[in-house]
């Protein structure tokens, strides 16, 4: 996270209200010097930003329709030097005479101050890095799952208990002291569950239901997730083995993983369900 106790921090902060003030500019380049090789490029970028921006500003000239604006938003009036405008046509206002009064000055400092912030917060050298996306899972470890749940037909194994009513399959699991908390997934209207059970699933035990529609049998696996080592948090994976398409996604808090054996690819309507 980014440091605002930290000097160099404080010292851009400055540098932001007054960027050639000589002594705020000294004592920033020598904190700097004092980085890593590998991390002053990116300061010396930010100061030369600062710079560039301070000199485009001064440059600007305002419509007197948009400098009333500006001076509006406190609600003060603010006293123009004729002396710094007597050269220019009337309805043409420079502003870097705007800026050296107090309401000028206020809202340059704040503009800098938000824009040196995004800078800091994106450079920052010690801020904790944001992936930009989810990691899919391993591809080995997708295959190793996938190969055992395809070594289970859909029509197998046998039922422990045959019954269409999931909280009683529930109690059911339950009941077997498992190593991750059992749920049934509720894959909607069109899918019958038949039953289920417990089985040894990678030399672990997972359980098991069976389901059915009107033209497809699927087989959907919960297993512990620790023994594999399978992260809490993977974007959906789908693995074509033995005639079969198996998907595979974290559940649970990452406490479980599922694996549904499809005999149809494209057909999951697991995922994502409530339990």
């Amino acid at each position: 996270m980014i440091r605002h106790d930290d000097p160099i921090h404080q010292k851009m902060l400055e540098l932001a209200y007054d960027s050639v003030e000589p002594n705020a500019r000294k004592s920033l380049l020598e904190k700097i010097a004092a980085l890593p090789v590998q991390d002053q490029p990116d300061w010396h970028a930010l100061i030369e930003e600062v710079d560039q921006l301070r000199s485009t500003m001064s440059k600007l000239e305002l419509s007197n329709r948009l400098e009333s604006k500006l001076l509006g938003i406190p609600n003060q009036n603010v006293t123009i030097d004729s002396s710094e405008t007597h050269s220019r046509p009337a309805n043409v206002y420079n502003f870097r005479s705007w800026t050296r009064t107090p309401i000028g000055r206020v809202i340059l400092a704040a503009c800098m101050l938000i824009g040196l912030s995004t800078a800091l917060y994106l450079n920052w050298p010690y801020a904790e890095p944001v992936p930009d996306q989810v990691p899919p899972l391993a591809p080995m470890l997708a295959a190793q799952i996938a190969s055992t749940a395809a070594k289970f037909d859909v029509e197998e194994p046998t039922l422990e208990i045959k019954t269409s009513d999931a909280q009683a399959l529930l109690a059911h699991f339950e009941k077997r002291n498992l190593s991750f908390p059992p749920y049934i997934l509720n894959a909607g209207p069109s899918y019958t569950l038949d039953g289920g059970g417990v089985v040894t699933f990678d030399g672990k035990p997972a359980v098991f239901t069976r389901w059915h529609s009107d033209s497809e049998t699927f087989l959907l696996f919960q297993f512990d997730s620790k023994p594999l080592a399978l992260p809490p948090t993977f974007p959906l994976a789908q693995v074509e083995e033995n005639n079969c398409t198996i998907y595979i996604w974290p559940g649970a808090g990452g406490a479980c993983g599922w694996a549904l054996v499809s005999e149809k690819s494209g057909t999951n309507p697991f995922y994502g369900r409530m339990y």
